[in-house]
């Protein structure tokens, strides 16, 4: 269908990441969401690793393995 989006729609919304500003001001993510869904398996792309590093849920998700 020609209405949808082409790469599918969103499971779930974690949060926005503005990349002009500050990274503590332009970032706004949910961090419980993200540990939950990375305990699920869901494997982040390199950017969003890297996102996920620096705002301390990576290392959380692996304490919770």
């Amino acid at each position: 269908d020609s209405r949808n989006r082409r790469d599918g729609r969103c499971i779930d919304d974690l949060g926005t990441y503005n990349p002009f500003v500050d990274f503590s001001v332009g970032t706004s993510l949910n961090k419980d969401k993200a540990v939950d869904w990375m305990k699920k398996g869901a494997q982040p792309s390199q950017r969003v690793r890297s996102l996920f590093v620096k705002s301390g849920i990576l290392e959380r998700a692996e304490q919770k393995k």
